[in-house]
């Protein structure tokens, strides 16, 4: 809980930081994301499945831009059937295949390491929160199915995360962009496929993000 509280505080931080000069024009986008997860149930990034996502992006100057992000998809993996044992010491058959469904919402700090009058290119960290559903194969809630996970493991369907991105903006002549982000979602949580310990796998959850957005300006400030 302190851990969350801090990544909070510093999600604030950046918030303030970032809003803190006159904000000359915003940006609202919009568009479709690839999903792929790794973690208990997939060693490495593969399957990708599809999300959406809104946005409102905040400039003010060249270089430092703040923007607050919502989005929505799932994530699914499976793998081969495996044994282990429970605390009882009984062998046990894990489910091997889930399916998640995602909600986010986060506040990145935005920085334009290449910044030109026909596109840029970008880094970013920030912080935000996801809520998230995890389903077997039969479409069953698996978050109160304790028998679906070590005896000792319990969990919460919200968690904070710490997303770091990296992009790149086309910009049109009348100020419209089209833009291509990665985003690793960095969730404070080793349960969004619902188990941590029984695992054919040592790696912890996370989410690679492809996004595709239209960005469109509104200008504030003449």
């Amino acid at each position: 809980m302190k851990t969350h509280f801090t990544c909070i505080m510093v999600g604030l931080y950046l918030f303030v930081s970032s809003a803190d000069a006159q904000i000359k024009k915003l940006y609202v986008q919009a568009g479709i994301s690839a999903n792929s997860y790794k973690g208990s149930l997939n060693e490495g990034f593969g399957n990708y499945t599809m999300g959406t996502h809104l946005g409102i992006r905040f400039c003010k100057n060249n270089r430092l831009n703040g923007h607050i992000n919502f989005s929505y998809g799932s994530i699914d993996g499976q793998t081969k059937v495996f044994t282990v044992k429970d605390a009882a010491g009984n062998l046990v058959y894990p489910i091997n295949y889930f399916k998640t469904r995602l909600f986010t919402f986060d506040y990145i700090l935005q920085f334009n390491v290449v910044s030109k009058k026909s596109f840029l290119i970008y880094i970013g960290a920030g912080a935000g929160v996801v809520k998230f559903n995890v389903k077997d194969e039969d479409g069953n809630d698996l978050i109160y199915n304790s028998k679906s996970r070590d005896v000792h493991e319990s969990y919460k369907d919200l968690a904070v995360t710490l997303p770091v991105v990296i992009g790149y903006n086309y910009i049109f002549r009348n100020d419209y962009r089209f833009g291509i982000q990665a985003q690793l979602l960095n969730p404070l949580t080793d349960y969004l496929d619902n188990t941590s310990k029984w695992s054919p796998y040592v790696t912890s959850d996370n989410v690679l993000s492809f996004k595709f957005f239209i960005a469109v300006p509104i200008s504030l400030i003449n």
